[in-house]
């Protein structure tokens, strides 16, 4: 969450009723709504998912027991 927030493309919100408060109002504010979506695109990573997804298979395939193992970073 603290990613989220201090990259300016949400808030944090610990009570239902705080919720909806806040995104009702990012619904009502148009600009405000361009600027979380631009400032969400510059930190996205849209590969992150498969990355993490072969990480994972990687780690099954080499009989991953529980502990901490070590991948390779991917290029």
């Amino acid at each position: 969450m603290q990613f989220v927030c201090e990259n300016g493309f949400g808030e944090f919100a610990s009570q239902p009723s705080q919720v909806a408060r806040t995104v009702a109002s990012w619904l009502g504010d148009a600009p405000r709504l361009r600027k979380m979506r631009s400032a969400a695109l510059a930190v996205g990573a849209p590969r992150a998912t498969r990355a993490i997804a072969d990480d994972l298979l990687q780690m099954l395939d080499a009989g991953f027991d529980g502990k901490p193992v070590s991948l390779p970073a991917q290029q």
